[in-house]
Formats: C-alpha cells, structure tokens, sequence
C-alpha cells in the first residue's frame, strides 16, 4: 500500500492545484466549492463525510477515485452513489505477494538444470487486488 501511495504522489505532484490527494481524515474545510478536477481517496472506509466532502469540493464533470477493502468497497461503492457521483465504475489495483513459510520450489528439485529454471518460484504466492472505484460529478 505504501508503494501505491508514494505512486499517486509522485504522480499527481505536478498537477497540484488541480488534483487533491487525500485519506478519509482529511481536513475538507479550507477548500472552496469546486476546486479541484480530480480527487484520489484512500481508505477502508465507506465515510460518509469525507465522500460528500469530495463531492462538494470537486468541479462538474471531475473525478473522483477512491481506494477500499476488498471485502467492503461495496459499502463504498454505496456511500458515493448516495452522494450523487455518476457514472460509477470498478477498477482493480492487482499485486501478487508472498508468506514467509514459503516453500522454496528449486530446493525440492533434484536435477540442478531443471531447478535453475524454477528460480525464485515458491508455493506461498497468493494473488492480490484492491478495488478503486472511479465516480464523475455530474456536469
């Protein structure tokens, strides 16, 4: 998750001004009505606040992206509706990642040959996604 979020930020740091990065806990009430053109949200939860906050600070026709939990972006999914975004859709951020009691593949190969091929393989990989779900403001 910190690699995702060092990402976003070198990303949109040169749009600053226009863009907003931002976590449910965000302090919203310095920024005017309509100030930005794209706000990316991460958190696990289905925040209410900070969402209708999104929406109120988002130009027509902006953006929002928002970051959850696999098992709870749903609630989210409901939470910005509910605000009034449109045009809701669902992308996946996919990673894979490991567990420490990983079972080295190549040290259970006894031909050296095929064991160099299988390098770097073991049998904890687990596949990963984390919802985002992209929402528009109407114009």
């Amino acid at each position: 998750m910190e690699e995702l979020i060092s990402w976003l930020k070198d990303l949109l740091a040169p749009k600053q001004g226009e863009f907003l990065y931002a976590d449910s806990s965000h302090d919203w009430s310095s920024y005017e009505e309509g100030t930005f053109h794209g706000i990316v949200l991460v958190g696990d939860k289905d925040d209410h606040s900070a969402i209708s906050e999104a929406y109120r600070v988002l130009k027509p026709g902006g953006v929002l992206k928002t970051f959850g939990g696999s098992r709870t972006f749903h609630k989210m999914a409901r939470a910005i509706e509910e605000a009034g975004f449109s045009d809701i859709k669902l992308e996946a951020w996919l990673y894979s990642s490991g567990f420490p009691k990983s079972l080295s593949i190549p040290k259970k190969i006894e031909d050296k040959a095929l064991s160099k091929v299988w390098e770097g393989w073991g049998t904890a990989l687990k596949p990963s996604w984390e919802p985002v779900i992209v929402a528009k403001k109407p114009l």
